[in-house]
């Protein structure tokens, strides 16, 4: 499996796949890093608003590793979707 056929615009496969790749890694960064970061940075360190989730209230009170161990399942679904929607996207090229 060559890297660099899923990343080169010459490789022949359609811009298309390209843009899914990159939309799945960009989504996967808002949500599991941009998005944890900011609440525990407005909520915990700011302290500009409450969690209104009652259980993500709770991992943050219980302090920063708590809350990073806690979407620890989260990261490993995203990278687990990135790698099985690489190989979708490889079979059906």
């Amino acid at each position: 499996m060559n890297p660099k056929r899923y990343w080169s615009y010459t490789s022949g496969q359609p811009r298309q796949i390209i843009h899914i790749l990159i939309l799945w890694v960009a989504a996967f960064f808002f949500h599991t890093v941009a998005d944890p970061l900011v609440t525990y940075v407005a909520v915990e360190v700011l302290a500009v608003g409450v969690e209104a989730n009652p259980v993500v209230r709770t991992w943050l009170q219980a302090g920063p590793g708590v809350y990073l161990l806690a979407h620890l399942p989260l990261y490993a679904i995203g990278v687990g979707g990135f790698v099985v929607l690489r190989w979708l996207l490889a079979r059906g090229t």
